[in-house]
């Protein structure tokens, strides 16, 4: 992934459209292989799986931040296993647990319509 910033940030100009897009390859191999390893290690803790969720959830920060979907994909796949976890192993006799996933999935929704509006307000004054 190191190569791929560093290919990002050595063959971008600025005012230069880009044609070629070297560092994809070098980020979603790189991310496959970090993102496979910590999803496979299994971990006993409770926390180790949260820690993961939170690694997870940086993924899609870098992600946004980097402009680069390929770290929101694998972020947001993390993200889901964690979820998944939680629904068949931790809260598996809870009632409320599936409202509860409801009401994270409606935030997640409200969350990116309003990034959507101020992201195309905040370009359209640029412009």
């Amino acid at each position: 992934m190191l190569v791929g910033y560093g290919l990002e940030r050595t063959h971008r100009r600025p005012g230069v459209p880009r044609t070629e897009d070297f560092a994809f390859w070098c980020y979603l191999f790189g991310l496959l292989a970090f993102w496979c390893g910590m999803t496979f290690m299994d971990s006993d803790s409770e926390l180790g799986r949260v820690v993961y969720a939170l690694i997870n959830v940086g993924l899609v920060g870098i992600g946004v931040k980097m402009r680069r979907a390929v770290f929101v994909v694998f972020g947001v796949l993390g993200v889901h296993v964690y979820l998944g976890h939680l629904a068949y192993e931790v809260f598996k006799d809870s009632v409320l647990f599936p409202f509860a996933l409801a009401l994270l999935g409606l935030s997640v929704i409200l969350v990116t319509v309003l990034a959507q509006k101020y992201m195309k307000r905040r370009f359209s004054e640029a412009a």
